[in-house]
């Protein structure tokens, strides 16, 4: 097990073959630190306790699907249903929640969550316009309407 301390300083014991597996951050100061300093608790700056929990619950999951991959006889495509049916779930939270996992799977080097926060966001504004875009992501427009007419007018064929 790994000692995984929150910013809030609320520590998770995590599976080490897991995390190390998927994280190349953790991965990479374990390896600084040497295997034997497996018990010591490594503090994660950037990541607050609910992420974290979150990150962990991901992390877990994916481990048992890859593990579910190995095994003879499996279902692959059944099994990558599974897990792209669970993702939409996992994934189906306010955008603050989101935004908190792909900041902390690019904090702790998450390639995979990374890439699936990031697929979540980008079907969310997939085929929307600037407007739904901004308020979808809660970005407030920093130019003035006067300036906002005039790019229309100028690049109308986008609008």
């Amino acid at each position: 097990m790994l000692s995984l301390q929150s910013s809030d300083r609320i520590v998770f014991n995590a599976p080490s073959d897991v995390i190390l597996r998927e994280s190349k951050m953790i991965d990479g100061l374990v390896q600084d630190f040497g295997r034997d300093r497996k018990n010591d608790v490594v503090p994660l700056s950037e990541v607050d306790a609910d992420t974290l929990r979150r990150v962990i619950e991901y992390c877990e999951y994916h481990a048992a699907q890859d593990a579910a991959k190995k095994k003879d006889g499996a279902d692959e495509k059944a099994i990558a249903e599974k897990a792209l049916e669970w993702n939409r779930s996992f994934f189906d939270v306010d955008l603050d929640i989101l935004s908190s996992l792909v900041n902390a799977a690019n904090y702790l080097d998450m390639q995979r969550l990374l890439d699936d926060g990031c697929m979540k966001i980008a079907n969310m504004i997939k085929g929307k316009s600037v407007g739904e875009i901004r308020a979808i992501l809660g970005i407030e427009s920093d130019m003035t309407k006067e300036e906002e007419d005039n790019i229309k007018k100028e690049f109308d064929w986008m609008f």
